[in-house]
């Protein structure tokens, strides 16, 4: 989540079972036009290291107002499943959206 994680990303790794990518928080620290290269760097490395890898934050964002992601989230969605990562985490989609079922299905449609 921190600018220097990326510095000690190995220790980090070495210490760790799984690795949680919180995009939201990258984009606010790294900003929002790094976190693609930080989400593929972190999965990599974490896979390459035999880590479970979670991705999470605004995965399906628009789902909270809409019964379908919107073309971008999918290929976001293909993405994170492309690169290695394990699970893709839900939150407000989930928590306080207006179709928590269909959000679940939609990232799991991704991850086929």
């Amino acid at each position: 989540e921190k600018p220097q994680a990326f510095t000690n990303i190995e220790g980090i790794i070495e210490k760790s079972e799984a690795l949680m990518v919180a995009r939201g928080d990258l984009g606010v620290e790294l900003g929002v036009y790094r976190v693609p290269f930080a989400q593929k760097l972190l999965i990599q490395r974490a896979k390459q290291a035999g880590l479970f890898v979670i991705t999470a934050t605004q995965m399906v964002e628009s789902m909270i107002e809409a019964p379908v992601p919107t073309r971008a989230e999918v290929s976001d969605l293909e993405n994170a499943v492309f690169d290695g990562t394990d699970a893709v985490m839900l939150s407000g989609e989930a928590a306080s959206g207006k179709f928590p079922a269909e959000a679940v299905m939609a990232e799991a449609s991704a991850a086929r």
